[in-house]
């Protein structure tokens, strides 16, 4: 696995842990409901948060798209999805945030790890 394929497979992951309640110490949301086909709200909104780190953090939609086994068109809508739920959602924000500082947290130490 390169690293690009790890950065990949980290903001999914980070994206599904934001994104569930732990209830008797197993997860709601796992990284294979993101890469699945389930319709549920907070399947949908932690794929919405996982599209918009993997754009900001450089991912092209194409490549969104094959990864997420997406169409290119399913990639755009999730990104509207976000920008509308950023301004509508409170807990969607408070998701977003908490993802986006664990995927920060782990280049930083993986870029550490790196030096030493």
């Amino acid at each position: 696995m390169n690293e690009k394929e790890k950065l990949f497979r980290s903001i999914v992951e980070a994206a599904a842990s934001s994104s569930s309640y732990a209830c008797c110490g197993k997860q709601d949301i796992t990284a294979e409901d993101i890469y699945g086909k389930s319709r549920k709200e907070n399947v949908s909104l932690a794929r919405n948060i996982a599209v918009s780190l993997l754009i900001a953090f450089g991912f092209t939609i194409s490549s969104c798209s094959i990864m997420l086994n997406r169409t290119t068109p399913a990639i755009r809508n999730m990104i509207r999805m976000d920008r509308q739920l950023q301004e509508t959602s409170r807990v969607y924000r408070i998701a977003f945030r908490q993802a986006r500082n664990v995927v920060r947290s782990n280049i930083k130490e993986e870029e550490e790890n790196k030096e030493n």
